[in-house]
C-alpha cells in the first residue's frame, strides 16, 4: 500500500514540475542524458528503482545481410566477440569461438518497411570434437545494475545455448570477480525433461562473484509461459539492489534466491555450441538462428552510481 501511494506521489510531483513521462529515443552513446528526462528515470514495475540512463537498441541504421567486420555493431555501442572462446568447454576440449560473420541483419517480415532485427547464427553441419563457430556481442560500456531488456524470438533447434546475461568486467576473469546473472534457453529442454533430468524451461542463473573457482552458484528452471520459439518475447535481468530478478514478458519468473553481483558488467547476448551431452548437445544438424529485435537498458554506472548532479528522486520521470 505504502509503495502504491509513493508511485501516485512521485507522478503528481513530476506532473507538477512539468516533467514527461518518457518515451525515450535510440542512442549510440552510453552515459547520455536524455533531454525530455534529464533528472534520470524511477521504474515503477521495479520497486520504484532509479537510473541515470536509458540506452534503447534496435537495428533500423544497419543494412541488410552478414556484418563485414568485427566492428559491426560499434555504432550501437556493442562488441563482437570475434576469434574469442565463447561458452562452456564440452567433451574432447570441444568449445565455441565467436566470429562477427555469425551476425546478420535481417527484415523482420517481407514487407517494404519491415524493421530490422539482428540474427546470432551458429551455422548447422559442424563436427566436434574441436571448435564450433557460434556469435556472441556485449555492451561496450560495463554497468553496476540496472533493468536489461531484450526483445528476441528463440529457435527451437537442438544443439546451443541461447543466452542473455551480464558478466563481470575484470581482466583477470581466473583471479578476480566472478560477476554473472544468466537467462539460458536450451531447444533440448523448452517443454520436456531431458534424459540427464534436466527439467523443462528457461534457466535462471546468479553465480557467487567472490568464488576464485566459479563453482557457486543459485540456479533455478521455470516452465516458459508461452513458446519461445513461436514469437518475440521480452527477456529482462532486473540488476537491483542486492538482488536480482528475471522476467518473461512482464511475468516475474521464479529467480534464484543466492548471490548478486555488484561488481561492473557488461551486457552479453550470445549463441554457441560446446557438443556437451549434459548441456547444449549437438552440435546442430541445422543452423540456430536467435533472432533479436530490440534491446533496452536503464541503467547506472561506476562513475554514475545514484542520482544526477542537481537532481532529487521527485525530478526523476516514471516508467
Amino acid at each position: 500500500m505504502l509503495g502504491s501511494y509513493l508511485v501516485t506521489w512521485l507522478l503528481l510531483q513530476c506532473l507538477a514540475l512539468g516533467a514527461v513521462i518518457p518515451s525515450p529515443l535510440s542512442g549510440t552513446q552510453y552515459g547520455v542524458v536524455d533531454k525530455s528526462c534529464p533528472c534520470g528515470y524511477v521504474l515503477t514495475e521495479y520497486g520504484n528503482a532509479y537510473y541515470p540512463y536509458y540506452k534503447l537498441v534496435t537495428f533500423d541504421s544497419l543494412p541488410v545481410g552478414p556484418l563485414k567486420s568485427a566492428n559491426g555493431l560499434e555504432s550501437l555501442g556493442f562488441d563482437i566477440s570475434d576469434e574469442i572462446y565463447i561458452g562452456g568447454t564440452g567433451p574432447g576440449n570441444t568449445t565455441s569461438v565467436g566470429h562477427y560473420y555469425n551476425i546478420h541483419i535481417a527484415k523482420q517480415s517481407k514487407a517494404k518497411d519491415a524493421s530490422h532485427i539482428m540474427q546470432l547464427i551458429v551455422p548447422g553441419g559442424q563436427r566436434a570434437p574441436g571448435n564450433l563457430s557460434g556469435a556472441e556481442i556485449h555492451s561496450s560500456q560495463a554497468f553496476t545494475g540496472g533493468v536489461f531488456t531484450a526483445e528476441m524470438q528463440m529457435s527451437g533447434i537442438v544443439g546451443t545455448d541461447q543466452s542473455m546475461f551480464t558478466y563481470h568486467a575484470a581482466d583477470n576473469s581466473d583471479d578476480g570477480p566472478q560477476d554473472e546473472q544468466d537467462i539460458e534457453i536450451l531447444a533440448a529442454y523448452l517443454f520436456k525433461a531431458g534424459k540427464n533430468g534436466t527439467p523443462p524451461g528457461v534457466e535462471l542463473t546468479n553465480w557467487d562473484p567472490t568464488d576464485p573457482e566459479n563453482e557457486k552458484h543459485s540456479d533455478t528452471i521455470v516452465p516458459f509461459p508461452q513458446d519461445p520459439t513461436k514469437s518475440f518475447h521480452n527477456y529482462t535481468i532486473a540488476w537491483l539492489n542486492q538482488t536480482t530478478q528475471y522476467y518473461f514478458d512482464k511475468t516475474l519468473l521464479k529467480s534464484p534466491k543466492g548471490y548478486y553481483s555488484y561488481h561492473p558488467s557488461y551486457l552479453y547476448l550470445n549463441n554457441w555450441s560446446d557438443a556437451d551431452p549434459e548441456f547444449t548437445l549437438g552440435p546442430p544438424k541445422k543452423t540456430v538462428i536467435q533472432q533479436v529485435k530490440s534491446i533496452s537498458m536503464y541503467y547506472h554506472t561506476a562513475a554514475q552510481p545514484g542520482i544526477l548532479a542537481g537532481c532529487s528522486m521527485n525530478q526523476a520521470c516514471l516508467v
